[in-house]
């Protein structure tokens, strides 16, 4: 899909007027991700805040996100850093900041965490405060494996290869199915305004002005929930 269509269901969190936006960012960020959300934002209002991870008990309020939380009643955190082990950290301690406040009976302010979808290539992530952070991620490809269609496909293949099939295998079915009637109809091919689910990701394709190439509009947004299941939009 087109990049320039990347964070169009981001629109909606960043326009709800009850949530405070914040940037959270450290000494190494993620600067291509930082303009494209600054620009998304345009004249909203947001903060940045600079997250500190130090480690030792008697440096633990340093990197406690407690008073963040109890800043305002409903929060989107956009997490800013470019490394794993900072990324981890701060959704960590997001986590930890909310089960101590639910532990000591006070009210637990609303919130969301939009991250960048290299997390998903993350491999030494605890990816459980994805779910207990609710954590958004904006991805060109997504296939959710218990969804009623992977299954139905997974079964099929794994009759077929003896194997369950990989990320590459689902898009080459995807693609096989939009673009392989072409080869047996009307070469043109009109797409223009065609909306695809061939397993789980939709395409929609536009035929931008000047271009001789229609382009796939579509990015997905994965959301993980804090009952532990995946919603993809």
């Amino acid at each position: 899909p087109s990049g320039g269509t990347k964070y169009e269901k981001l629109l909606p969190l960043l326009n709800d007027p009850e949530a405070a936006i914040t940037l959270i960012r450290t000494q190494k960020n993620d600067t291509e991700f930082e303009q494209e959300i600054l620009a998304l934002l345009g004249d909203r209002p947001y903060a940045y805040y600079n997250y500190e991870s130090v480690q030792g008990v008697e440096n633990a309020e340093r990197s406690d996100l407690t008073p963040l939380l109890n800043q305002h009643d409903k929060h989107l955190f956009i997490v800013l850093p470019s490394g794993e082990v900072d990324v981890d950290r701060i959704l960590a301690s997001l986590a930890s900041a909310q089960t101590n406040m639910q532990a000591r009976s006070q009210h637990v302010p609303e919130f969301t965490v939009v991250g960048h979808s290299r997390w998903n290539r993350y491999t030494n992530i605890d990816r459980t405060t994805f779910f207990k952070d609710k954590v958004v991620l904006f991805s060109n490809f997504h296939a959710k494996r218990d969804s009623h269609e992977v299954l139905h496909f997974d079964k099929r293949y794994l009759r077929i290869f003896g194997t369950l099939p990989t990320l590459y295998a689902y898009r080459g079915y995807e693609v096989a199915v939009i673009f392989c009637p072409a080869m047996f109809s009307d070469i043109e091919y009109d797409m223009e305004g065609r909306r695809y689910h061939p397993l789980q990701t939709y395409y929609t394709f536009e035929q931008p002005e000047g271009r001789l190439s229609p382009i796939n509009r579509e990015w997905v947004k994965v959301s993980y929930n804090p009952d532990f299941t995946i919603t993809i939009e």
